[in-house]
């Protein structure tokens, strides 16, 4: 009997860690205890099977082997078998739905329990309140039993208390508490050789990093948690979810939407329907953004059907909207009903999707506006910008740019270029607390917006200046850096973090209106940050985040030209700086321009091969020299004002891969190319001080 004690023992020590295992010797020790007429053993193997089905999400059998375990311990004549098994099962009772019921079980459990079972059951009642939110109840708890627990040197459960304690510290914003409960969890783990309780505890202080904005060390903790869970063949949807989510944050596009992918799939064969639309929402939008725009509809699709299945009205409301843009992406935007699309849209409004709803109402409007129908396109403009005075940041440039759109459609283009740079400014202004979470997957998406349709403004307006501002503003949206780590100043980081933690609730609360107090949080904490970045010790932004300074930049030039290309409605345009000037010149279309590029690197590829016959070099050769002349023909000679100046030269694509010093006009031209006119402004600035110093 001793024996078979043993083996229940160590089948209720393998249950949280490795569940497979722990059914097998669970079920066989319940065999066994059976024969041997030993409720006891009986008691503790089912409880084991209980526990063990719980990691597994299989709530049934859980509670059913659980309520077993409770009959079996009083058979036994064991009050303290009884209420621990009835702590485990008040655990499942909270997964089930049932708060309730569960803390009755505890609260009997306990009263049944010695001092350390007494603690451990506290720490479980602890772990119930916290799941239900309540975390001041839930800390108390957890600080009560772990003394207790700490004297009686229960590693085990000191392990659970304090990676429970853990992810309480890091919801309430207390980051380092919680590294510090998280990394003494992770310290027991590999002292008790608890694999898949480590696994929870790296996914968990990857959590936190990625809230304190330190990607590369929250995805490091991420790739450490998923190999062991993996390994154990555990859960790894929920992680692979936080790893995508992640990864969009800093808008690496292909890795996020392969750990999407991921999530997806171990969604669908772990049976977890309840959270698998939410994933493949997900997934659909970083599609859309990698601009494959089937794969988002499709997975959208099947969101909405599934929302549907579920009764979740406000999420299929958000999934048809994914739908509706991916259609209108596609081959398919003749054939979307406008009607269709406003319906679409009212849906997500109501569902108190605010940032959607604008992006959706801007959706409608250029519809009616291609389709002629001026006043439906002006009425949602309208609404569309009303946020722009107060609110979030992301909100209120969103409603700046509806404004922009508004004006113009009306025939104010002053007035959208007034709109399009306040717009900027909220974006500017906020910067470093747009490097939340989830705010920094869209900003400079929002960004690019409010520049491109600033340089149709200008282009309309035909001044030189103004196109040359406006394609500046669109190249800092494309070099602007994305933070990966936290900043130095310890005040402002701790900010960002808090404000990446508010993001998550207010995310959380929806489709439901989030409480207004969490909304006020986040803009007083946006305003903050802000003041903080401009007034305090925060650091400067990165140099392709300044806008340029058109009046100095002819004394910066000296007798130097700048040469900015700029794409503009199929043509080519370049803005040339000479001598403090400023003028415009209209190239041609880019696509002649493009073939010209093309046949560069063919050519090169030809001469540097070793193996080439004479002719075949000849001809290479012509080829280079043919569509450098062609080149030099349609970028550089109409800009006679050039003259022999040395050229700073910003391209746009596709004239990223000229080899300039290979054109004609170039051959011994001193020439620098840079990303930006902002960039090496900032650049020469530097040189000049440090020649200066």
């Amino acid at each position: 009997m001793a024996a078979t004690t043993k083996a229940a023992q160590e089948a209720l020590r393998l249950a949280e860690d490795d569940p497979d295992r722990a059914l097998a010797l669970a079920a066989a020790v319940v065999r066994q205890a059976r024969a041997e007429g030993d409720p006891g053993a009986a008691a503790v193997a089912e409880r084991a099977w209980g526990l063990a089905a719980f990691h597994r999400e299989d709530l049934d059998t859980a509670m059913r082997h659980l309520r077993r375990a409770i009959t079996l311990g009083r058979s036994a004549g064991s009050a303290t078998l009884a209420a621990e098994a009835r702590m485990t099962l008040a655990f499942a009772l909270n997964q089930r739905g049932r708060p309730r019921q569960a803390l009755r079980e505890i609260d009997v459990a306990i009263e049944h329990l010695g001092r350390v079972e007494g603690a451990r059951a506290r720490a479980q009642r602890g772990a119930i309140l916290h799941q239900l939110g309540r975390l001041d109840e839930a800390l108390a708890c957890y600080r009560a039993a772990l003394p207790v627990l700490r004297r009686a040197n229960d590693l085990l459960w000191i392990q659970r208390v304090v990676l429970n304690r853990g992810v309480l510290h890091g919801q309430r914003y207390e980051f380092a508490a919680a590294e510090s409960d998280l990394s003494e969890a992770a310290r027991l783990c590999e002292r008790l050789d608890l694999g898949l309780s480590l696994g929870y505890v790296h996914a968990n202080l990857g959590y936190v990093h990625g809230l304190r904005g330190d990607v590369p060390v929250a995805l490091d903790f991420f790739h450490r948690a998923q190999e062991r869970i993996g390994a154990l063949h555990a859960q790894l949807g929920p992680l692979l979810t936080d790893r995508s989510e992640l990864l969009l944050s800093v808008r690496l596009l292909p890795e996020a939407r392969e750990a999407a992918e991921q999530a997806v799939a171990e969604f669908e064969r772990e049976g977890r329907r309840l959270a698998l639309p939410e994933v493949r929402l997900l997934l659909a939008r970083v599609a859309f953004l990698e601009g494959d725009h089937p794969a988002a509809e499709r997975q959208a699709r099947l969101a909405v059907r599934e929302f549907d299945r579920q009764q979740r009205r406000e999420w299929a409301a958000l999934a048809r909207l994914i739908v509706v843009r991916s259609e209108l992406a596609g081959e398919r935007r003749p054939r979307v009903s406008l009607r269709r699309v406003e319906g679409v849209v009212d849906a997500v409004a109501r569902s108190h999707w605010p940032v959607a709803a604008i992006d959706g109402r801007l959706l409608v409007a250029r519809l009616a506006l291609e389709r002629g129908r001026l006043p439906e396109a002006s009425a949602q403009l309208e609404r569309a910008s009303r946020p722009r005075a107060t609110g979030p940041a992301l909100l209120r440039a969103r409603a700046w740019y509806a404004t922009a759109l508004a004006r113009l459609t009306a025939g104010n283009a002053r007035g959208a270029a007034r709109a399009l740079r306040a717009g900027m400014a909220v974006l500017d202004e906020h910067g470093a607390a747009l490097g939340a979470t989830d705010l920094r997957a869209y900003a400079a998406g929002h960004r690019a917006e409010l520049s491109e349709l600033g340089l149709r403004v200008a282009f309309q307006d035909g001044r030189p200046r103004a196109i040359l501002e406006w394609a500046e503003l669109g190249r800092a949206s494309h070099l602007r850096q994305r933070p990966v780590r936290p900043p130095d100043d310890a005040a402002l980081a701790a900010d960002l973090a808090q404000l990446r933690a508010t993001v998550i609730e207010i995310d959380k609360a929806r489709p439901r209106r989030p409480p207004a107090g969490l909304l006020q949080r986040q803009v007083a904490l946006e305003r903050r940050i802000r003041d903080h970045s401009r007034f305090g010790r925060g650091e400067p932004g990165p140099a392709t985040a300044r806008h340029l300074a058109v009046r100095e930049l002819g004394a910066d030039l000296g007798d130097r030209a700048l040469l900015e290309y700029v794409r503009y409605d199929g043509d080519l345009y370049a803005v040339t700086v000479v001598g403090g000037r400023l003028r415009l010149h209209r190239l041609g279309p880019v696509a002649r321009v493009r073939d010209l590029v093309d046949r560069i690197p063919f050519g090169l590829r030809r001469l540097a091969r070793r193996s080439g016959t004479v002719a075949g070099r000849s001809g290479a050769l012509a080829l280079v020299r043919h569509a450098a002349r062609g080149l030099d023909d349609a970028l550089l000679a109409p800009l006679t004002e050039v003259g022999d100046r040395a050229i700073v030269i910003v391209p746009t694509a596709p004239l990223h891969a000229v080899p300039w010093s290979i054109l004609p006009s170039c051959a011994g031209r001193p020439l620098s190319v840079t990303p930006s006119a902002a960039l090496w402004q900032v650049a020469s600035h530097r040189a000049a001080r440090t020649r200066g110093g």
